[in-house]
């Protein structure tokens, strides 16, 4: 598994994640059009970040090109690409998330991802 950061005016502003250390995330879905999903993130139900896929720094083909230079992508791999405006260290007052936290992440037409916050032993 790898992780890299990509640079964007001078900070890192994205991951990509590939290899074959990824938990399965479910079944693969084919959108014909990924430049236009909805990306919503809410904590205990309150939307919290609110994107779409259209406001990406690099679109799909570039992030795609750009890990496919360091590692062989194969059908199931994923490309994480962080997350749209709103991140919790970023707000006044600042939000973090805490134990008994519910964490919904949201892409439209791919599904929801829930976890619980658990306090670490």
């Amino acid at each position: 598994m790898k992780l890299v950061s990509f640079e964007h005016g001078g900070r890192a502003s994205w991951g990509a994640l590939a290899g074959e250390d990824i938990a399965d995330l479910g079944a693969a879905t084919e959108i014909p059009d990924a430049h236009a999903l909805g990306v919503r993130t809410r904590l205990n139900g309150e939307t919290v970040q609110d994107g779409n896929t259209a406001d990406f720094i690099f679109d799909i083909p570039r992030l795609v090109n750009y890990v496919s230079g360091f590692t062989r992508l194969a059908p199931g791999d994923v490309i994480s690409t962080g997350t749209p405006h709103g991140v919790g260290c970023g707000r006044k007052p600042r939000l973090y998330m805490k134990p008994g936290d519910t964490i919904e992440v949201e892409i439209e037409r791919i599904g929801i991802l829930v976890n619980r916050v658990v306090q670490e032993s």
